[in-house]
């Protein structure tokens, strides 16, 4: 096999790698779509009125009540373990959840970029500075998920 029908079967695989692997722009637009992002503020709003509601009405607590001349706060007086509950929802969960999300993120990116590396190294051995940009991108979503923890 000559030096230039080795190119253009290197050029036919390159075609041929999927386009969805690493991050790309229109990749990113598929992954925030409008449904995705209604879903995600949805979701907020859902678990801080799971855990606000029920103690407006005396589920679990009540508000303090400062009195008719001191400033109105929100201070929440737990009175039994099913007030509790709704503490930690509303303030455990919005964290698992971002960490899930960090995560999922993470690991879709670093199997992406494996899959991307082991298929360009088959394909195309001087795409090098290809991998780079990955490597980057792959540091930058780390350096996201160690900046939240």
């Amino acid at each position: 096999m000559t030096g230039g029908q080795l190119a253009r079967e290197q050029k036919e695989l390159i075609k041929l790698l999927p386009l969805n692997v690493g991050l790309r722009p229109f990749l990113y637009r598929s992954l925030v779509s409008p449904k995705r992002l209604f879903f995600v503020i949805a979701m907020s709003w859902a678990i801080g009125f799971a855990s606000a509601v029920p103690s407006s009405f005396g589920v679990g607590g009540w508000f303090l009540d400062p009195g008719p001349r001191a400033i109105p706060s929100c201070v929440l007086t737990v009175t039994d373990d099913l007030g509790q509950g709704f503490v930690a929802i509303g303030t455990f969960v919005p964290y698992a959840l971002q960490l899930g999300c960090y995560l999922a993120v993470y690991w879709t990116v670093l199997f992406r970029h494996v899959k991307r590396r082991r298929q360009v190294a088959l394909a195309a051995p001087n795409r090098v500075a290809e991998l780079g940009r990955e490597r980057r991108r792959l540091d930058a979503v780390r350096t996201l998920l160690c900046s939240f923890l």
